[in-house]
């Protein structure tokens, strides 16, 4: 029962008494769903003996967890060796003459690295349409090249289709459309070296999928035949 007990949700019509005829029932799996069940009084239609009530439920969905993972695209690495090598600068001297000193000596290594890790490699939210072969060296060319468009376009809204900004722009342009081939590529063969008995199946669909035309617009072949009294017109994509 949702609906709370003791509440009216009919005014009889000739004597003006309140009572109860309507319930409002739920199962067990709704039960623990319930935020709030109660009559409106205030929203009573006109001509009418009965109470309208709300069953308000909560269904949001159970959010998936949110894996974080280290970026190491994302790292500036000047800073990064910057940091490592004063770290080994003021790491001491000692000869290793001993397994407990080797422990010691990698203890402390690993220990520097981890440090150098918290400061300068970011934290990303895994998600499945991001990018895993961006890199902040894609990003700078994007925004250089963003610039450049900006110029040669402007320049070309003034009449100077000669202006170097063109061809340095066309220039930019193909060489981040390099850059960004090279990402993917080195990307995959990154994956390809870690796959594992839990992804040979992706690697399987990857392979065996045959190649789609990227959504590519198709182009209409128009073909009219004429007799002597119609015409059809019909199209096939090519």
């Amino acid at each position: 029962m949702a609906l709370p007990a003791g509440l009216p949700t009919l005014e009889h019509t000739t004597s003006k008494n309140w009572t109860r005829p309507d319930n409002v029932w739920v199962n067990e799996a709704l039960k623990a769903h319930i935020v709030k069940c109660d009559v409106m009084g205030d929203q009573r239609p006109i001509c009418t003996d009965h109470l309208p009530f709300m069953l308000q439920l909560d269904t949001a969905p159970d959010r998936a967890e949110q894996v974080v993972r280290w970026d190491w695209r994302g790292v500036e690495w000047d800073d990064f060796r910057e940091y490592v090598a004063k770290g080994m600068s003021e790491m001491e001297d000692r000869d290793i003459e001993s397994i407990e000193d080797f422990e010691r000596e990698l203890e402390e290594l690993n220990s520097l690295l981890v440090r150098a890790r918290d400061l300068y490699v970011p934290k990303v939210k895994a998600s499945p349409y991001m990018r895993r072969w961006w890199s902040t060296e894609l990003a700078k060319t994007r925004k250089a090249v963003a610039k450049l468009a900006r110029k040669a376009y402007a320049e070309g809204q003034r009449g100077c289709i000669s202006h170097d900004v063109h061809e340095e722009h066309r220039k930019a342009r193909n060489s981040y459309s390099q850059m960004i081939k090279t990402a993917k590529k080195e990307h995959f063969l990154d994956w390809l070296e870690r796959v594992d008995p839990s992804t040979i199946w992706d690697l399987h669909k990857f392979l065996s999928t045959p190649a789609s035309d990227g959504a590519t617009r198709k182009r209409q072949n128009c073909c009219t035949q004429r007799s002597s009294r119609h015409s059809r017109t019909t199209f096939n994509s090519l």
